[in-house]
């Protein structure tokens, strides 16, 4: 019965996740990128607040200086960087393509992991980083002209899932200590605080245009996807493990394709499903070769396999 639970759980946030872009794609026009970010991570955070604070006492964790400072340097890159990146990209190319590229982000850890934490790079991390290149190649056609809102789309996602990576890859140095529910929380937290002077700065609204036409899309991305999305994805990887929970990002860019076609009428281009084919290709060669994910690291049952050991088991 647990096993059945937690498969129930990764379901659940599989349907969340890969609804995230297909949502953000219909409230895209009607408020700033920014807006949104802001938005659903906040909401998302008290989401998660609770729970991540039930597992710090469970692990015995107070926070100094340092750790705050790793939190907001995470926080930074992942809501100001990567999710702009993410969100801006959904105003200029089809949600179907920003979900493909952006979960190619697993693959391009490897370049990453190789720079930072000197993780050796093999035959099959080659092959897999090849693949997913090739698949983000095709699906973005660089042969377009460079005014096409397209290709300016699929860049911006292309960005997204690079910065998304390496993330991924700095966030490895935390996630045994704090766990995924913990640094996910709370580097979110740290994240929407860095993004708030933005909005005085660059003079854009904060709440104005938040109406009854978008409102219930933005607290479906805040509660659902940012807030129960995360905790759906831990619990579930808790009662099963970090690899079964790689699962969700395996199925999630065909399901996201699939729900943007029905609900937006985008076309299934050939282009889009081969690289499909190739990006999930590429990340099964990676899985297959990476016996423990991050995640797993000392035992951490709760860490994210967005964290993905790429190279050698230590």
């Amino acid at each position: 019965m647990t096993i059945n639970r937690g498969y129930i759980y990764l379901g659940l946030a599989t349907v969340a996740f890969s609804t995230m872009e297909l949502v953000g794609k219909i409230i895209s026009t009607s408020l700033h990128p920014f807006q949104i970010t802001f938005w659903r991570f906040a909401i998302g955070s008290l989401i998660l607040l609770p729970f991540a604070l039930s597992e710090m006492q469970k692990r015995k964790l107070s926070f100094k200086s340092k750790d705050y400072w790793y939190l907001v340097g995470l926080g930074l890159l992942c809501i100001v960087v990567c999710m702009t990146f993410f969100q801006i990209a959904l105003l200029y190319t089809q949600a179907s393509i920003v979900a493909v590229v952006f979960c190619s982000n697993p693959i391009f850890t490897i370049p990453f992991a190789a720079l930072i934490l000197k993780e050796k790079i093999n035959w099959t991390t080659i092959i897999s980083l090849v693949l997913g290149i090739a698949g983000v190649i095709i699906i973005m056609q660089p042969f377009m002209r460079l005014t096409d809102l397209n290709l300016k789309g699929s860049i911006l996602a292309f960005l997204a899932a690079i910065t998304w990576s390496l993330y991924s890859v700095v966030g490895k140095a935390g996630i045994a200590r704090y766990g995924g529910m913990v640094q996910n929380c709370f580097s979110f937290i740290a994240g929407i605080l860095g993004l708030f002077p933005l909005f005085f700065v660059l003079n854009i609204p904060l709440v104005t245009g938040i109406g009854a036409a978008n409102l219930g899309a933005l607290l479906y991305l805040g509660v659902f996807v940012s807030g129960m999305g995360f905790f759906f994805y831990f619990q579930g990887m808790g009662l099963t493990s970090a690899s079964k929970g790689s699962i969700v990002f395996f199925i999630k860019p065909a399901l996201a394709t699939v729900l943007s076609g029905f609900f937006l009428g985008e076309p299934l281009s050939a282009n889009l499903i081969i690289g499909i084919i190739l990006i999930g290709v590429g990340s099964i060669c990676l899985l297959q070769k990476n016996h423990q994910p991050i995640g797993e690291i000392k035992g951490d049952k709760y860490a994210s396999s967005f964290y993905y050991r790429s190279g050698r088991n230590r």
